[in-house]
């Protein structure tokens, strides 16, 4: 892995294999959703579909490129100035109220996955885990499913 500046000054985070890389014939599908190379029961093809789909939901670019042998993944994101004294802009409310913890909803149907993600993200927020939509609405009364 390692970062560095782009040639437009953005920051760019490479991660390239250290084995023999994805085979060409296979790097036009990595980022489609469900897609695999795996036997059945052993993945689920969502991993770069989902970080794929997430970059470019911010608006930003990500690719993967095979060279030498090796595949690179590669991530752009813009470098965001420090803001100026005076800036005359509207402050924006925090994500979160000074003082309150936020609350996350984890909606996975993989058991392990979602217990690994809830102890990732343990100290950051309080997390409900649950493993399908239709337990997540039943888990949810009007009142918390809008604050």
């Amino acid at each position: 892995m390692r970062t560095r500046r782009g040639a437009s000054g953005e920051a760019v985070v490479e991660v390239q294999d250290s084995g023999v890389g994805i085979e060409p014939s296979k790097m036009e599908r990595i980022f489609e959703p469900f897609w695999t190379d795996k036997p059945v029961g052993v993945g689920i093809g969502l991993g770069l579909s989902i970080v794929h789909g997430i970059v470019s939901a911010l608006g930003e670019r990500s690719s993967a490129e095979r060279a030498r042998g090796r595949t690179t993944f590669r991530v752009m994101l813009p470098i965001q100035p420090a803001p100026v004294a005076g800036d005359a802009r509207e402050p924006q409310p925090p994500l979160v109220q000074p003082g309150r913890r936020p609350r996350v909803l984890l909606i996975d149907d993989e058991a392990h996955l979602g217990v690994t993600l809830s102890m990732g993200l343990r100290d950051l927020a309080d997390v409900a885990s649950v493993r399908s939509g239709a337990k997540a609405c039943g888990s949810c009364s009007p009142t918390t499913a809008t604050t």
